[in-house]
């Protein structure tokens, strides 16, 4: 964890010899009861009453695990999680889980995320093959339909635009100018009920604000789910 005066490390590591239990692997962190930022592992299955962890160390990934930690921020400070040795997880997926709003970001394309939420917010680090990622997805997707925030938001080129679809349902995802003119399609098919992802490349469009509007019309006709966010490109 960064902010603009120090930075704060945790871990999460494998080694064979590690138990899954605390052990001689796993370093405790220390109370910050008291403190406007800090980061803590937390794994909830050790035998040990105090769950809080420096590093927790597990004796292998197989098709995957999760890493959970939190994030003090008790004044509100800009602060960024800064993801470093994800080659250690080399031939393994690597997503981040706002436990929150469950949205998703994915590591290995971009390992720096922004925290601006105050108080303490939860994260589960994912670390697994494709499977196991889809799984997760499935498994924390909201009970409802959903359109997230873009990230990042401001961004330049690019961007992620992240939603929910609750039931087979055909998808359109537009986006428009601050005139209301359509700039781009990036979604005109049929998908599948769980979360979903699409790249917006702005390379070839103004500086500016734009918005995002997805239209989801469910194939039973029972559900309809229309929603519009803001985002901007700064170049």
């Amino acid at each position: 964890m960064k902010n603009s005066d120090k930075i704060t490390s945790v871990f999460a590591a494998v080694n064979p010899k590690a138990s899954g239990d605390f052990d001689q692997y796993d370093y405790l962190a220390p109370p910050a009861d008291f403190q406007n930022e800090s980061i803590a592992m937390v794994n909830d299955s050790l035998s040990i009453s105090y769950k809080k962890l420096i590093k927790d160390c597990r004796p292998g990934i197989g098709d995957g695990k999760e890493f959970n930690f939190t994030v003090t921020n008790k004044n509100g400070a800009g602060l960024k999680l800064v993801f470093n040795g994800l080659k250690s997880f080399s031939g393994y997926e690597c997503y981040l889980m706002n436990c929150k709003s469950k949205q998703f970001y994915n590591l290995n394309e971009k390992n720096t995320i922004d925290i601006n939420s105050l108080k303490t917010s939860s994260y589960k680090l994912l670390v697994g093959n494709d499977k196991y990622i889809q799984k997760m997805k499935t498994l924390y997707a909201p009970g409802n339909y959903c359109l997230y925030q873009n990230y990042p938001n401001p961004f330049n080129p690019s961007t992620t635009i992240s939603y929910n679809v609750m039931a087979a349902s055909h998808v359109k995802i537009s986006i428009h100018n601050a005139l209301g003119e359509m700039v781009k399609e990036l979604v005109n098919n049929d998908q599948d009920f769980g979360f979903h992802e699409v790249q917006l490349d702005g390379s070839r469009l103004a500086s500016g604000v734009y918005f995002y509007t997805i239209q989801v019309n469910s194939f039973d006709g029972r559900q309809n789910f229309k929603q519009t966010k803001k985002m901007v490109l700064l170049k």
